[in-house]
């Protein structure tokens, strides 16, 4: 089964997510920061859909709007964490150290 990921956004908060019959059933939240620096906040991943790459592929989105956008990214959730440690050739994005919030 293929699905769709979309983005959403209100004021300084959004999120990259799957939803199917009006519920999300995988998330990646964010927070905008200034300078504009995306805070990856929480990854969800229903049982429905768990197996399924489904929160790597959250991320990669949210990686794919930051690249287009010009944005960096700064992970707090420890699913993202994980996941630059295992793909360092994305880590070009992350924001340095000393300007973490």
């Amino acid at each position: 089964m293929e699905f769709t990921i979309t983005h959403e956004k209100t004021d300084q908060t959004g999120s990259f997510f799957v939803l199917n019959n009006n519920e999300r059933l995988a998330y990646l939240s964010y927070t905008e920061k200034p300078a504009g620096v995306l805070q990856l906040t929480h990854t969800f991943v229903s049982d429905a859909l768990r197996g399924q790459k489904m929160a790597s592929k959250v991320v990669e989105a949210a990686i794919a709007f930051a690249r287009k956008n010009n944005k960096k990214l700064n992970p707090v959730c420890t699913y993202a964490i994980a996941w630059f440690e295992k793909h360092p050739h994305e880590n070009d994005l992350l924001v340095e150290a000393n300007d973490r919030d």
